[in-house]
């Protein structure tokens, strides 16, 4: 980890790159990537439990917390606790629905999906059938059609 550090405060001493910290962790971007809500999406992304979060969101929105508790085999306070992280960076917001909080991915999901291909092209390629799938479903219909079903 040493060796790490070292070079990655040499390259953004160096100007090569930048980092940030969000929340207890510091991560580290190309100097290219310039906006905040880009730098944010980037920082959440590369954390496994809210990138899995987001994603269920993006498929499932307005989830709850015990939707996202069972789906990813975590606890409702463990979850909770991401929920506020993620609210806090603006990608998330919560609601009150009868007595059900239920969360929504903030923002146009497109640049979530953007970056999660161009930042992450392993894990863009076990997830783009899944996506592929889903902005299928969203773009025809299919989805509401089945919700309103049931």
């Amino acid at each position: 980890m040493g060796d790490v550090q070292y070079h990655l405060n040499f390259l953004e001493t160096t100007g090569y790159i930048k980092s940030r910290k969000f929340g207890n962790y510091k991560t580290f971007f190309s100097m290219n990537v310039t906006d905040l809500r880009h730098e944010i999406i980037l920082a959440a992304l590369h954390q496994e439990t809210l990138r899995e979060i987001i994603l269920y969101l993006i498929e499932y929105p307005e989830a709850t917390q015990g939707n996202i508790a069972i789906q990813l085999g975590i606890t409702s306070p463990t979850v909770s606790a991401h929920m506020s992280h993620l609210i806090e960076m603006d990608l998330v917001k919560s609601f009150k629905d009868g007595k059900f909080v239920k969360y929504v991915v903030l923002g146009d999901i497109k640049d979530i999906v953007h970056n999660l291909g161009s930042s992450y092209p392993s894990l863009w390629a076990r997830l783009s059938d899944r996506l592929a799938n889903l902005f299928l479903d969203l773009s025809t219909g299919y989805r509401e059609k089945e919700e309103n079903e049931l």
